[in-house]
């Protein structure tokens, strides 16, 4: 890593056979600490590449925005615009200008802090309309991007979620292959074409969509040090399992350590009641 660029490994077997845990949207992407460029690095190292310039991921209408001052919506553009220019002169050698094919080796630190902030925002979103936050809890938690802010009424909202899921998940077209069983499956026979190499980014709206679609309703951790939100507790191997009812804890090391807490607090009262 050479602050502002994160070197990432495209065809290196770490990451293109990594297994993306379940709720990445929800979890890891939430975790990170956007102001440390090295958990920004150790993010990209364990996922990869959450998108790829000139972030096709990402609608036409990003620059839309009713609710700010035009002073407003020209600084942000310009920041985008600034961002951009850096990749563009960074990696202009590697681009193929004909099929429009990135093969740059690095991403830019504010690009991975782009596409995570629109995660978490597009999730604020989703929850609002769900009745589970309102406008001035989204507005709160908002994390800074270049595409958009935040909108002050329900419809405004649903608008950018709609655009921004549907752009994300339009390279995702579901389809059938046929494999060869010598292959272990792994590779598609022959004529049916390579499988499409899509973005974290898009894999994080795809598991987002998928939630939405169930109308699944995200739960608050109740161990009080972690407080994350979460559809499906997830069990020490990092699997995930079905969400019985009443569940309280998003993984089972919360739930062991939620109970550990408890119990020593229960043993340090006792103590001061004896005589």
């Amino acid at each position: 890593m050479s602050d502002p660029w994160i070197e990432i490994d495209y065809a290196g077997e770490s990451w293109t056979d990594t297994r993306l845990p379940a709720e990445l949207y929800l979890r890891e992407a939430h975790d990170v600490d956007m102001r440390d460029v090295s958990a920004l690095a150790d993010f990209v190292g364990r996922y990869g590449s959450p998108g790829w310039w000139p972030w096709r991921e990402l609608p036409d209408s990003w620059s839309v925005s009713e609710q700010e001052s035009d002073r407003a919506r020209r600084a942000r553009i310009k920041r985008f615009g600034d961002l951009a220019k850096t990749i563009r002169a960074r990696r202009y050698s590697y681009f193929d200008s004909v099929d429009g094919l990135n093969i740059a080796n690095e991403i830019h630190v504010d690009e991975v802090r782009m596409y995570l902030a629109l995660v978490r925002n597009l999730t604020l979103l989703w929850r609002w309309m769900c009745d589970d936050i309102g406008e001035r809890d989204v507005a709160q938690a908002w994390s800074d991007s270049f595409v958009f802010t935040p909108p002050t009424t329900r419809e405004k909202a649903g608008e950018n979620l709609v655009d921004f899921v549907n752009s994300a998940l339009a390279r995702q077209t579901v389809r059938l292959e046929l494999l060869d069983p010598h292959e272990c499956g792994r590779r598609p026979s022959e004529g049916y074409g390579a499988p499409l190499l899509i973005s974290t980014y898009e894999v994080m709206i795809l598991q987002m969509y998928n939630h939405i679609v169930e109308q699944a309703r995200y739960l608050v951790c109740a161990n009080e040090t972690c407080e994350r939100l979460f559809v499906r507790q997830r069990s020490t191997d990092e699997r995930t399992v079905s969400r019985p009812e009443r569940v309280r804890f998003c993984s089972s090391e919360c739930r062991a350590a939620q109970k550990q807490r408890e119990y020593r607090r229960r043993k340090s009262q006792r103590r001061r009641v004896q005589p």
